[in-house]
């Protein structure tokens, strides 16, 4: 890599014809085998050619380059390198790669989890349903929740939170927001002024009915519960309390 960066070759690794870009075998061997070597860095030297407006080479070439030595040697330095490429487009411009938005969801998935909710709350350019895919396979809960409330499947969602992620006071944050987001894109007449409230009824019992049937494996949902609830208009925490099994401890509910 010392090599390569100090005698400006990276550009070798593709072949540049008139009106198109094509990268060559030998090229594309020699990509991948830089990117098994080091992926951050190898990664980071195709960021800087790109910012080389005489020499550098454009977006979609590097891409299509490390798709290609992924295809060519399918390793994790590959992968990862094409994602380090991808992530330091995304930071930089978020449409600009977007056709690629998709296969991000997966590398984001593999090397950066921690980034994957950001990134799916940010980008455009991906499937939810595929993407939806990806987080449960992988068993990124935050994350299927937030795509689950995109499709709108709000009862598996609040399954993964409550009997997922064991939280609660994030149920209560969740349905609350829903119910908010309902109410704005709402557009009923004044004949149906009570199918909003019928709604919301519906979507606190749910949420109560799943906190008592996991408090006795996690008896703490119910007092975190009966907390969450009492900043929340309308709705009444001792509900919780009558729905909870005989002999549950509530004694930290504020």
């Amino acid at each position: 890599l010392d090599f390569v960066q100090r005698h400006d070759l990276l550009s070798l690794c593709v072949e540049k014809t008139e009106g198109t870009h094509e990268t060559r075998d030998t090229g594309r061997d020699t990509l991948a085998r830089l990117a098994r070597l080091d992926p951050g860095r190898a990664s980071r030297m195709l960021v800087s050619s790109r910012a080389d407006s005489a020499h550098g080479i454009p977006v979609d070439v590097a891409v299509r380059s490390l798709m290609d030595a992924v295809r060519l040697a399918d390793t994790r330095g590959t992968r990862e390198c094409l994602h380090l490429y991808l992530r330091e487009l995304f930071d930089a411009d978020q449409d600009a790669g977007e056709r690629w938005h998709d296969a991000q969801v997966s590398l984001y998935a593999e090397f950066h989890p921690n980034e994957l909710l950001h990134f799916l709350e940010t980008a455009l350019g991906y499937d939810v349903s595929s993407a939806l895919a990806t987080c449960t396979a992988r068993g990124l809960l935050k994350e299927r929740v937030y795509l689950l409330a995109r499709i709108g499947d709000v009862p598996t969602a609040l399954d993964v939170i409550i009997g997922g992620l064991g939280d609660a006071k994030f149920a209560a944050r969740f349905a609350r927001d829903h119910l908010k987001s309902f109410h704005d894109e709402s557009d009923l007449g004044d004949d149906d002024d009570e199918t909003p409230g019928k709604y919301a009824d519906e979507l606190w019992e749910g949420v109560i009915t799943r906190v008592t049937e996991c408090a006795g494996s996690n008896p703490h949902l119910v007092g975190d519960l009966m907390d969450a609830l009492g900043e929340v208009d309308g709705v009444d925490p001792r509900r919780v309390l009558r729905s909870a099994p005989r002999g549950i401890d509530v004694s930290g509910a504020g």
